[in-house]
This record gives structure tokens, sequence and C-alpha cells, in this order.
């Protein structure tokens, strides 16, 4: 909807004053009409797997309740500049409620988002505040939207443009007289750092977890020299790198060849961006890489340029083998469904090297994620359901970034009473 609404407002004589702002953490709306749903809504994913099925459901979580009220983990939405304090701009969303341009920022959140329930504290996460609105990022939004720990590395459902101007795009990002894919190992610690030195800003957010692509993760970086963002998504292969960068442009919804006038001469493919403080995508080897923000485009491209290289110089010889987390006394996998009973509090350890992140992914109608001890690799769920099911953990290499995932078969008996979800 943002989009549709920012390229309406290109016509518009003030378009230089007009915002795509992007927030994380957005949070439960408030009961209103949705675009295209006229009945009231508190629930905008009414009738997914683990989410009620009604549009409109209790504000509040009860030991009772069996399928949650859904959030929106992120938004997108329009603001127009009428003055030089961002606060004073008036809100155009059609997404949470019919938001006409006749709310300053403070009264859209106020009006848009429920900060009353008590779904935030039961599940340990917050309402987004104007702190939480990012502003630089015109006409593209989050493909991994922050969920909970259990589903973080599921993959998103969204709904794509005509694929053909995505591939006319994909086939102009090409570099000419590129080197020939080979395999990256990132060396992931010293990429950060190094690139906080050359900017001379402070690390602000990270975030490292699994993807459909193989692992992703995002950094913040800000400072007085201004706000870099980088998310760098390491794939199985080169082809799988530029899927990831096909999914990118697949759901930027102005037209490509506007967004993305140039090649920016990086990796394999790349492509820059215009508006805003601009950005950067590109994919070298087995790695998707975009960059945002600074205040020029020279600055941009040498952060991306800084990037580019440290994975080069990272290039692996010998057929793109990297080192990945490695299982020891087996593989969980092939093991018989391990016996539990419904209510129960229950451990799953596996042994493994060089895991610097993991995560598990559940059908949380069924087990519940308690916590992770990631120094012991220990996994804790409660059975909040009877039946078969399977719990997906994945671990990510601390330095190389490889992706090793492992199923579990959980059999869940009939306890002696129902087992509602527990306070985590």
């Amino acid at each position: 909807m943002a989009g549709i609404v920012q390229v309406a407002l290109a016509l518009h004589s003030g378009y230089d004053q007009v915002r795509w702002n992007f927030m994380e953490p957005y949070g439960y709306i408030n009961t209103t009409p949705l675009k295209g749903y006229p009945n009231p809504c508190n629930n905008p994913f009414w009738g997914g797997y683990r989410w009620t099925p009604k549009s409109y459901t209790s504000a509040n979580y009860a030991a009772t309740t069996a399928k949650l009220r859904s959030p929106f983990s992120n938004h997108a939405f329009i603001a127009l500049r009428v003055d030089n304090n961002p606060l004073n701009s008036l809100v155009l969303d059609a997404t949470s409620g019919p938001h006409l341009g006749d709310e300053r920022l403070s009264q859209y959140l106020t009006n848009a988002i429920d900060i009353t329930t008590n779904y935030y504290a039961q599940f340990h996460t917050r309402y987004g505040t104007v702190n939480d609105i990012n502003p630089s990022q015109n006409g593209i939004t989050s493909l991994q939207p922050l969920t909970s720990a259990s589903t973080s590395f599921q993959p998103a459902a969204t709904e794509t443009r005509d694929m053909s101007s995505v591939e006319e795009t994909l086939d102009r990002a090409k570099v000419e007289n590129s080197d020939p894919p080979r395999f990256t190992r990132v060396h992931y610690n010293s990429l950060q750092r190094s690139v906080v030195q050359k900017l001379s800003i402070d690390l602000a957010t990270q975030n490292v977890e699994p993807s459909e692509y193989g692992s992703r993760s995002y950094w913040r970086l800000g400072g007085e020299a201004g706000v870099v963002e980088v998310e760098l998504v390491i794939a199985e292969s080169h082809e799988v790198a530029v899927d990831a960068m096909r999914q990118v442009l697949s759901c930027i919804s102005a037209p490509l060849d506007i967004i993305f006038p140039s090649n920016a001469g990086l990796g394999q493919r790349s492509l820059s961006g215009v508006g805003g403080r601009g950005y950067i995508l590109f994919v070298r080897d087995n790695a998707f890489v975009t960059i945002q923000g600074l205040g020029s485009s020279e600055a941009l491209k040498g952060a991306a340029t800084l990037v580019d290289e440290f994975l080069k110089a990272a290039e692996v010889d010998g057929g793109g083998r990297v080192d990945g987390p490695i299982f020891r006394g087996g593989v969980p996998s092939d093991q018989p469904p391990r016996k539990v009973t419904l209510g129960e509090i229950f451990e799953v350890v596996v042994p493994v090297d060089d895991a610097g992140w993991m995560e598990a992914s559940t059908d949380i109608g069924m087990v519940q994620l308690v916590g992770i001890d990631r120094e012991r690799a220990t996994f804790k769920f409660h059975a909040a359901g009877e039946g078969s099911t399977e719990i997906v953990l994945v671990f990510i290499h601390g330095e190389t970034m490889k992706t090793t995932s492992t199923k579990v078969a959980i059999e869940i008996l009939p306890g002696k009473e129902e087992s509602p979800m527990l306070e985590v």
C-alpha cells in the first residue's frame, strides 16, 4: 500500500518532501477496518496457522488462548514533510486503517498502534515508537520481518511484481569483465570491525538469523557521520545469492529503471539506487549485500567497495568448500522420534562445533520454544499440543556464516490436562 501511495504522490508538486518511513518494530493495531475489508480488525493476519481465524479477537492474551492475535512486525507508510520537524509530518497509510494525511506523526502512532495489550509483556516484545522509524528506505521494505525466534527463518509470503522487469534489471546489473563467481569465507567479525573502523561510526544494532537463502545478518551503524544499514545474505551458491537479489527487486513498487539507473560496478552484479540517502545492492560470489545510508553517494560507494573488496580477499580456492558448524556424536535427524508428554518441559542438546548463532523453528501450536543456551547448544521446549511434529534446528558458523540444519522428530503423548502456552 505504501508503494502505491508513493507512486501516486510522484505527481504531487511537493514530491521532494515525500518520505517512505519504515518502522520496526511496529506492533498490534487498534481496531479498525482494513483496506478492502470493511469489518472491524485488530488481527490483520487472521487465518494463518498460528493466528486466530477471526479478524477481530480479544485484545489481551489469556492462559486459555489457543490461537494468537497477530501483530505487524514491521510496517511502511508515507509521511509528507511540512516543515523541518519530522514529528509534524502528515501521514498517509491504508494498511493499518484509513489515515488520509490529516494526522501528524505522533497522532498517527497513537491512533494506529495498540500500546495497552498484554501481548508485549507475554512474548517479550514491544510496540514501536517514533525512534524506531527509518526514513531512508525509499521504496524497499525488509524481506525478514521480525518474528519470534521459533519462526524467524520461515520464508515470508510476499506478493511480487511482473518478473520481466526484474529479469531485465538483473541483466542490467551484470558487471562487465567481472571476476568469475567463487566462494567467500566472509570472515564475518573481521569484516564488521573493518566497516566500523573505516566509517568511524559505532555499531548500534546487530541481528543474525537463518533465512530461506542461507544466513542473514543486519547491522545498523550510527554516529555523527550518519546512519548506515548493511544487510548481508550468505547463500549456498552464487545462483542462490542472485535469487536473493531477485526477490528484493520483485518487492520494489516503483519502476526499477528509475529506482536503479546505474550499475555500481561491484562484485558480479550490482545496482546503485537513487532517492533519500541512496542504496547499493550487489552480489559477490555467494554473498548478496545491501547497503544504504550515509550523507553522499560517494561515501556510500566507498562503504560498499570496502565490503566487496573484503569478500573478494576472503575467496576460497579448491571447489568452494567453506567451513560450517559440525555436529559431534551423530546427526539428530537420524534418531527415532523423541517421546514427551503434554505439558512437559524438555531439552534437546545438539553437540556442535563452530556455531556462532543458532535458532529453532517449531509448529507453535504443538511445541513452544522456551529458551536457547547457546554455550551448551541446548534448546528448551514446552509440549503444548498432542501429536507428531518436527523441530528444525539451524546453526550458523561464526565466521563463514554457512548454515547447517537438522530435524528432530517429536511425539507428544496425552497428558493429564490441557497445556496452554507458557509465559517466557
